[in-house]
């Protein structure tokens, strides 16, 4: 073997080395968003005699990987295997690497004691859950109030 034929075979097991570690990385690995949720009103800043006793139902959504994500919607899962779906506007939209994006709804009736988890859904059909345990934290100040 000769040096070129040397070469050639490094930069083969180069190649395929890093194209079994990029297929490896995008099929295991999967888009990290952090989940927030809260019940909470809205102020005008512009105007605070403007008080606002609405309450909502905020899912705050950050994308805190280093890819993009379809944010495609956001509801829950109740006992029984139901779900819903909030409707409401700004979904889908697309979330760059540290952007957030609120959703909100005015039913706070979602929060019973049926309710198991509050969800958010990607365009790729992943399922972020904010968490049986947090989920009955909020249902429970939420009957205190």
């Amino acid at each position: 073997m000769n040096a070129s034929d040397w070469f050639a075979l490094t930069a083969l097991v180069i190649s395929a080395a890093t194209m079994g570690w990029t297929l490896h990385r995008d099929l295991t690995t999967k888009v990290k968003l952090k989940l927030r949720c809260y019940v909470g009103q809205i102020m005008d800043l512009g105007d605070p005699n403007a008080a606002n006793e609405t309450e909502y139902l905020v899912f705050q959504i950050t994308n805190v990987d280093s890819r993009p994500v379809i944010i495609s919607s956001a509801g829950g899962l109740r006992k029984g295997n139901k779900g819903f779906i909030i409707k409401t506007q700004g979904l889908p939209r697309k979330l760059e690497p540290g952007d957030s994006h609120n959703v909100w709804t005015t039913d706070l009736s979602v929060l019973d004691d049926d309710l198991r988890s509050l969800v958010v859904h990607d365009s790729a059909s992943q399922c972020y859950t904010f968490g049986h345990r947090k989920t009955r934290q909020l249902v429970k100040a939420q009957k205190t109030t």
